[in-house]
C-alpha cells in the first residue's frame, strides 16, 4: 500500500478500532470494537457485551460517532465520523453508516455553543469573549481586538458552564484573524484536568438532550 490509505485499506474485516461517545451521565467513554463487514452503505462493528449495553446512549446524545483506527503506513490516528444505524442485540453488533472520509490525527467532535469566556495574559483578565464552538480539544470564538495576542502563544482560558464555578484551561492560539474591533480566535487546549473534562462532557450531554427533545 502506498500513499494515503483508503477507506478499504483500513476498514477490512477483523481490524480493531476504538469508538467514542458520551453517555447519559455526561461521561466520555471509549470502547474497543472489531470490524465485521463493510459494504457500499454500511459498516458493521462487533463489541463486547459490556460495551454493547451502553450504546443506546449514542442515539440520543451524540449524532456523530468518532471511530479511531491505525494503519501500518500512517503513524497518525485515522479518525472517521459516522452515524448509528442499528443495534443487533443478539450478536452484540452495531451497524453504522459507511464513513465517507477520514482525518489524519486525533480529532474531536465540535459542538456549536453560545458561552461567554475570558482569558488571562500576564495576570490580567480580558473578558467579553464569546465562544462559538467547543470540543474536548479546544474552542473557537470572538474576542475584542488585543495587540498582545499572538499566533502560537499560550494563554489561560476561563470558561463558566451553566450552574458551575469557573474552570481554567491552558491553551495555545492556533488561529487569529484580526478585524477592526474584534478577532476570530481558535485555541487548542494543552492541559486539562479530569474534572474539567468531565464538566465539558456533562455540558455536551445536557445540550444534546435539549437538541433531541421533540
Amino acid at each position: 500500500m502506498k500513499g494515503i490509505p483508503t477507506i478499504e485499506d483500513v476498514m477490512s474485516p477483523g481490524t480493531g478500532v476504538h469508538i467514542e461517545y458520551i453517555d447519559y451521565r455526561g461521561r466520555k467513554l471509549i470502547h474497543e470494537a472489531r470490524i465485521l463487514s463493510m459494504d457500499q452503505t454500511t459498516l458493521c462493528l462487533g463489541l463486547s457485551s459490556n460495551a454493547f449495553k451502553y450504546l443506546t446512549d449514542i442515539r440520543v446524545h451524540q449524532m456523530k460517532i468518532p471511530i479511531i483506527c491505525k494503519c501500518n503506513s500512517e503513524p497518525r490516528d485515522l479518525v472517521f465520523f459516522t452515524e448509528l444505524n442499528k443495534l443487533h442485540q443478539t450478536s452484540s453488533a452495531m451497524a453504522v453508516a459507511r464513513p465517507a472520509a477520514f482525518v489524519l490525527g486525533r480529532s474531536f467532535t465540535r459542538y456549536e455553543v453560545n458561552l461567554p469566556f475570558s482569558y488571562f495574559l500576564d495576570g490580567v483578565e480580558f473578558s467579553g469573549c464569546k465562544m462559538a464552538n467547543l470540543s474536548f480539544g479546544g474552542l473557537s470564538g470572538i474576542v475584542k481586538s488585543n495587540p498582545m495576542l499572538k499566533l502560537g502563544m499560550e494563554i489561560v482560558c476561563q470558561i463558566k458552564f451553566p450552574a458551575t464555578s469557573p474552570e481554567y484551561i491552558v491553551g495555545q492560539i492556533i488561529r487569529l484573524e484580526d478585524r477592526e474591533l474584534h478577532s476570530r480566535i481558535s485555541i487548542k487546549f494543552e492541559e486539562m484536568t479530569t474534572d474539567v473534562e468531565n464538566k465539558i462532557a456533562q455540558y455536551f450531554s445536557s445540550i444534546s438532550r435539549k437538541t433531541s427533545d421533540p
